[in-house]
């Protein structure tokens, strides 16, 4: 009785993890993964030190170069949601490169233009 139940136990873990769905990474870390790469990638121009950078964001965001790439091809066969991730990106990279609002002036402060006078 024990070896069948033991037997059931592995047969239905075995079946949850070959459930078809192929091993990538979620969108939204996808996300936070590819803007740290193209980081490491514009960071640097030789090619030994890209890779080495790349590398280490892998290893800041836990995932493995195989995994990344495989993400990458699945990614790539899949547009929409590709596209999703490129979009979200851009708002990303587009939201850092906007100025900060300028703050409301204080009419008592003194102007940075004119002279201080010194007590």
């Amino acid at each position: 009785m024990f070896k069948r139940i033991l037997i059931l136990c592995f047969v239905f873990l075995f079946s949850c993890q070959q459930s078809g769905q192929p091993v990538v990474i979620q969108p939204d870390k996808m996300r936070e993964v590819y803007l740290d790469v193209l980081h490491a990638r514009l960071a640097s121009s030789e090619r030994d030190t890209v890779k080495m950078k790349i590398d280490e964001v892998l290893q800041a965001h836990a995932v493995s170069d195989s995994l990344f790439l495989a993400s990458i091809r699945y990614y790539e066969a899949h547009p929409e949601a590709w596209l999703l991730i490129l979009n979200a990106v851009i708002d990303t990279l587009e939201t850092k490169k906007q100025p900060l609002k300028p703050a409301k002036p204080n009419p008592d402060a003194p102007s940075p233009l004119q002279p201080q006078k010194i007590k």
